[in-house]
């Protein structure tokens, strides 16, 4: 209970080094729920649907099936494909 008081140093974190003791024990806590955050982050926008030429691709694909299903024209379908390659 005393022991800060014997040691020719002050132990400012508690009796013992017990408050020192906890301190670490948050920190690393928290270093290691940052980088799983991180991880976690970086794995979550891998998963993500990738926008731009990929978008595109995929809606001429979509836009070759209903062609190919018959749902529009070719006249229809030559214009919607010039929009997209705009």
């Amino acid at each position: 209970m005393f022991l800060h008081m014997m040691s020719p140093y002050p132990l400012p974190w508690g009796f013992g080094g017990v408050g020192m003791q906890f301190i670490m024990v948050t920190a690393w806590v928290m270093v290691f729920g940052a980088a799983y955050m991180l991880i976690r982050d970086l794995v979550r926008r891998r998963q993500c649907a990738p926008v731009g030429a990929n978008h595109r691709a995929s809606n001429r694909g979509i836009l070759n099936r209903r062609l190919a299903a018959g749902d529009i024209s070719k006249e229809e379908y030559d214009a919607i494909r010039r929009k997209l390659n705009e």
